[in-house]
């Protein structure tokens, strides 16, 4: 493996798991630079290393190492000036950064959330604080730079490695994100409940986003305001039972229809009198945005970095309170912040604005050292 002869022309290499049409934040963070880049004359292409994960490759994602040949054939054929690697604690991130490093390549690191870990995970977040500490760190150290999406992130980075070279740059949405859905949509959702009030959520249904755990506070909140539906946008990914159990038990409406993209998606966020992400952590959460987009109002638990998305435009709650749940559920659906509001405020996260004014700039000062 020899060092690469090339000349500077701004051309990135992104390095990600899985390809565009993955629903993973990641993924779309990864593919949008790209894009974006791309649209200002630079030169930038992706690669990713699955079509779709396999129920094996659900299991064990993040230890699956690919062929080292995969990352350097590449490289060489596309020869960047930078590496982007979009994870910390996986096989490929591990590797590409090794491989960075020995092809004399500078590499940017993007955890996307992953240095912060809940101590609910147990024994599997001891692993990843484990790992963190020790691989992490010197994959950290070794990059040209770190990006981390909030201010909580690039604390949680330079625990782990103090670092200067650590910088903020938030997820972004593109003007699509801010079309107006279909109304018929919109009011297919709106039909098909006789409740007072829909909330809604889209996110995979995974333990992490503890959507089981929202439902007792809707309840609690239906005694106050009239009676909710709960529609949840997004795949099963292991709860999926257990919020059918926690809904039957505190005789909650909550319909469940699988994922949403694009117009659908849209008019879901549209059809909610709020939209709640209940997670037990987040990094930087795109979604939120996206319905602050549909003028929809946030309700957000108080890990991770959906409070710092939210501020003072949405509700925050206590994780695993479910009275500071029902009355951050209460208010949304009583005072919703102005739609106006959330749009104007939603539009600070144009990936326009986020890949001129931050990431080109941080990119051009690694190319110049």
């Amino acid at each position: 493996m020899s060092l690469i002869a090339r000349n500077i022309h701004k051309q990135i290499l992104h390095i990600v798991r899985y390809p565009k049409n993955y629903p993973g934040g990641a993924e779309k963070v990864a593919h949008s630079l790209a894009e974006y880049l791309n649209k200002y004359g630079w030169k930038s292409d992706v690669l990713s290393f699955s079509r779709s994960p396999s129920i094996v490759q659900r299991l064990v994602k993040n230890y699956i190492i690919p062929k080292p040949s995969e990352i350097v054939e590449k490289i060489e054929e596309f020869q960047p000036d930078v590496i982007h690697i979009h994870a910390l604690r996986n096989g490929y991130a591990i590797m590409a950064a090794a491989i960075a490093k020995k092809m004399g390549i500078p590499y940017i690191i993007q955890p996307h959330g992953a240095c912060a870990v809940s101590r609910d995970l147990g024994a599997l977040g001891l692993v990843k604080r484990i790992f963190d500490s020790s691989i992490g760190k010197t994959i950290m150290e070794n990059a040209a730079l770190v990006v981390a999406l909030t201010e909580e992130e690039k604390q949680n980075v330079q625990r782990i490695a103090p670092l200067s070279r650590v910088v903020k740059i938030p997820n972004g949405l593109g003007e699509e994100d801010f079309k107006k859905p279909d109304k018929e949509k919109i009011e297919q959702f709106r039909e098909k409940t006789d409740a007072e009030h829909i909330v809604v959520t889209v996110a995979r249904i995974h333990p992490v986003k503890a959507i089981p755990e929202i439902i007792p506070a809707i309840a609690r909140a239906q005694e106050k305001v009239g009676k909710i539906t709960y529609i949840i946008g997004g795949p099963d990914d292991g709860d999926l039972q257990r919020v059918k159990n926690v809904a039957d038990k505190y005789n909650v409406d909550v319909r469940t229809i699988g994922p949403v993209y694009g117009d659908t998606k849209r008019a879901l966020m549209a059809a909610g009198d709020a939209f709640i992400l209940p997670s037990r952590y987040e990094g930087f959460p795109l979604t939120i945005i996206e319905a602050m987009a549909q003028g929809t109002t946030p309700v957000v638990s108080d890990r991770g970095g959906s409070k710092e998305i939210v501020r003072e435009y949405g509700y925050v709650f206590r994780f695993g309170n479910i009275e500071s749940a029902a009355d951050a559920i209460i208010n949304a659906l009583r005072s919703p912040t102005d739609k106006k509001d959330l749009i104007k405020y939603a539009r600070n996260f144009l990936w326009d604005n986020i890949v001129k004014k931050k990431y080109m700039p941080i990119v051009e000062a690694v190319l110049q050292h």
